[in-house]
């Protein structure tokens, strides 16, 4: 482990030297151990620093390698006791789809059973990807789905984006099971996203049951409800993400609703439990600006924006709670907006005050300190693009006290008569910061 960290091009290694290293672990044969899986860390370790699992996994000098390896993991996990028998199914059928062997994968997920082991999901975050979509691609690509649909998710090399899309409208929907039906629906809505975004206005974004349409980070839990709405699942995590892979430039909207279900029973972070949108994600510089609704009670909750550190933020401004609390983030020009339930929270706020490097990127959620048996809904989201004039708020707000919870929250605007009150306070201020310099001066020296 310490040698294959060493060989990291930071140090004066390189990814082809990893990569050749892990190689040579296969060649050990050693598969009752766990010498021959280095392969896997190696390529996984160049994976996260490219950002490009399947280039990695796929390209030609390892593509081979990892197939041998996972199945001869398969063959030996047969006399390994539970535990190791289920990790080395699932890190099996893990690399074999990656690598494109898809029956390969497919008959290590028939041994593996219905969940993947955990160390194997956590490594498919780390690579952005999570198990739902890889069930799905697998069985799209091996004919589960149908072989309209197989041919459709095997394309040419280098096929425009266009023609996959038209290739999936043309498949008969009659026939198809729930799950063949509902991947081919996100494949058609994933393809013609983009272009719906670019020509205006709001576009709506759907939730399917894959979520093949988003890469997963950090060891969140996500699904879609009946109904259609993402469901963030708590795991106690300091914060998960679910990221759009659709690319998304600069000047962008993204508006919905947002629901907290916390169970008076769970046990709450003291640093807070929240949920809320992102903007302008990239793996490889920034976390994007998050805009977080956090839940403080059934009827009390606090926003703010920020992109990796709380202490860079924009205020903390409390708000009245609703069981659906909608949401509008929104960034041009530099300069980011966002409205909870109605009211501006943050009015042009500086990006790069928060430490964004770029205003290009993905958009997705992310959730902070979701507690185990707590869940927070999101629906009705929808996407388009804009320009500078449309940061302007929807609902000014204040920040005023309110008696009945002792803490701030976002209000409608105080009216007029309220404007002399803040005058005679400005004035009593500057008087008060003339006599704090004015008095020392006629005071006797200390000396």
């Amino acid at each position: 482990t310490s040698l294959l960290w060493a060989y990291r091009p930071r140090w004066g290694g390189s990814h082809e030297l990893m990569l050749a290293f892990g190689k040579a672990c296969v060649a050990t044969g050693r598969y009752d151990t766990l010498v021959p899986s280095r392969l896997m860390v190696a390529a996984a370790d160049v994976a996260g620093e490219v950002y490009d699992a399947l280039a990695v996994f796929r390209d030609e000098r390892v593509k081979s390698a990892l197939v041998e390896m996972s199945q001869r993991y398969l063959v030996a996990s047969t006399t390994a006791t539970s535990q190791t028998r289920h990790l080395r199914q699932s890190n099996a059928a893990m690399c074999a789809w990656l690598a494109d062997d898809d029956q390969l994968a497919k008959k290590a997920l028939q041994s593996v059973g219905p969940k993947l082991n955990l160390s194997t999901r956590q490594m498919l975050n780390d690579l952005l990807m999570h198990e739902a979509m890889m069930r799905a691609e697998v069985a799209a690509d091996v004919g589960d789905y149908g072989e309209a649909i197989k041919s459709a998710a095997n394309p040419p090399p280098k096929t425009p984006l266009q023609t996959i899309h038209e290739t999936l409208n043309k498949i008969e929907e009659n026939g198809l099971a729930s799950e063949a039906l509902a991947y081919l629906e996100e494949m058609r809505e994933l393809t013609s996203l983009q272009k719906k975004i670019e020509s205006g206005g709001w576009v709506s974004l759907h939730f399917h049951r894959h979520l093949a349409s988003f890469y997963q980070t950090d060891g969140g839990e996500w699904t879609v409800d009946p109904d259609g709405s993402l469901v963030a699942h708590g795991t106690d995590h300091p914060r998960a993400r679910l990221i759009l892979r659709v690319p998304m430039g600069p000047n962008v909207e993204m508006k919905g609703e947002i629901s907290f279900d916390i169970p008076q029973s769970v046990v709450e972070s003291q640093f807070g439990t929240g949920v809320g949108p992102m903007l302008h994600w990239l793996p490889d510089c920034t976390s994007g600006v998050r805009a977080m609704l956090f839940h403080l009670d059934a009827t009390h909750g606090c926003t703010k924006a920020w992109c990796e550190s709380m202490n860079n933020s924009t205020a903390d401004i409390h708000f009245q709670s609703k069981e659906w609390n909608s949401f509008s983030i929104r960034a041009a020009d530099g300069y980011l907006s966002y409205d909870v339930n109605g009211l501006n929270m943050t009015e042009k706020h500086e990006m790069k005050k928060l430490g964004l490097e770029t205003e290009s990127g993905l958009l997705g959620f992310g959730s902070y300190r979701l507690p185990i048996g707590g869940k927070a809904r999101i629906r009705n989201v929808s996407i388009r693009k804009i320009s500078a004039d449309d940061l302007l708020p929807v609902t000014p707000a204040t920040v005023s006290k309110t008696p009945a919870a002792g803490s701030v929250v976002a209000s409608s605007p105080e009216p007029s008569s309220a404007t002399g009150s803040k005058l005679w306070q400005i004035g009593l201020l500057v008087v008060l910061v003339v006599l704090a310099i004015l008095i020392p001066r006629f005071l006797p020296s200390k000396e």
